[in-house]
């Protein structure tokens, strides 16, 4: 694993989702991990230490929003200052105020175009840099 290369990791329940995602940023130089639920996800954050989190809201078990919760108030986790970017269906204002309350650092509202994508992770790995 390339130090400098920067990592992101994909909690989605939806693989399509989760390929589409690695294809994009693979081909930018950025290295894709996936995690397929919020419980797997949440084990993968604490073993990899990604450099950017894309999140989706709505999955079985632990939601999208619990692991959020989680990332921002768990001390085991040791992983607040890591920006997570929500990946969802949902668009109701409500839900995107209650992601942004929780730590949200984006909300990307699925479907998305692949440009959006990359120019959201891109402005956000660059500020994590400078």
């Amino acid at each position: 694993m390339n130090a400098d290369k920067k990592r992101i990791l994909v909690i989605d329940d939806n693989a399509d989702i989760r390929n589409l995602i690695q294809f994009i940023f693979e081909k930018a130089g950025i290295e894709v991990s996936q995690g397929t639920d919020g419980e797997n996800g949440l084990a993968q954050l604490k073993s990899e230490k990604p450099d950017l989190v894309l999140l989706d809201s709505m999955m079985p078990g632990l939601s999208g929003l619990d692991v959020l919760k989680t990332i921002r108030e768990d001390p085991d986790v040791n992983l607040s200052h890591v920006p997570v970017v929500m990946l969802t269906a949902n668009s109701a204002a409500e839900d995107m105020n209650t992601a942004f309350e929780l730590g949200a650092s984006s909300y990307i509202v699925k479907p998305f175009k692949n440009n959006q994508i990359v120019a959201e992770i891109d402005s956000i790995l660059q500020l994590k840099v400078s």
